[in-house]
């Protein structure tokens, strides 16, 4: 079994750790895929695989967030500031427009790959939204692109991308 193979089947198991939250009021689990196999090409952005848990939080006089310097995460006794928070992990990937060809062109985009977690606060009253955001990741083979690009060609039975090859390793 191929460690991208290992990858995604724990990141399979532990998706049900997700679900059980999802219960909650005000909460969503969100799975998403972005692809441009709709529009037939590999070019620039090319796809995107994600799944995300949102939900509410509380802020208590006193707390960690109203202890934090600005207003934007004050606890509101007046129940007009929303407090949400927000985990996702994902994999996003890049391709030059000529997937076929196993030496890099000049002036295209090479193979790129991002394999991340992310966590996001937001503050959200009728005047205005805040957000806080922090992106842990990894590229290059760690981002597991290249594989995850040719198993998704293999099913669709689209062109090989020769991202493996000669000089067009995936950054």
């Amino acid at each position: 079994m191929s460690s991208f193979q290992r990858t995604a089947r724990h990141l399979l198991l532990v998706t049900p750790l997700f679900a059980a939250p999802t219960f909650a009021q005000n909460s969503t689990l969100y799975f998403g895929i972005d692809n441009d196999s709709i529009v037939t090409t590999d070019q620039d952005y090319t796809n995107g695989v994600f799944i995300s848990y949102t939900s509410d939080f509380d802020v208590t006089p006193g707390g960690f967030f109203d202890s934090l310097p600005g207003t934007h995460f004050d606890a509101d006794p007046t129940g007009n500031v929303l407090h949400r928070y927000n985990v996702e992990v994902g994999q996003k990937m890049w391709t030059p427009k000529d997937i076929e060809s196993p030496d890099p062109v000049q002036d295209e985009r090479p193979y790129a790959g991002l394999l991340y977690v992310s966590s996001t606060l937001y503050s959200i009253a009728p005047t205005e939204i805040n957000s806080y955001s922090l992106m842990l990741g990894t590229t290059g083979p760690n981002s597991y692109a290249e594989e995850g690009q040719k198993f998704v060609h293999s099913i669709i039975k689209s062109d090989d991308p020769q991202a493996g090859t000669t000089r067009s390793k995936i950054r």
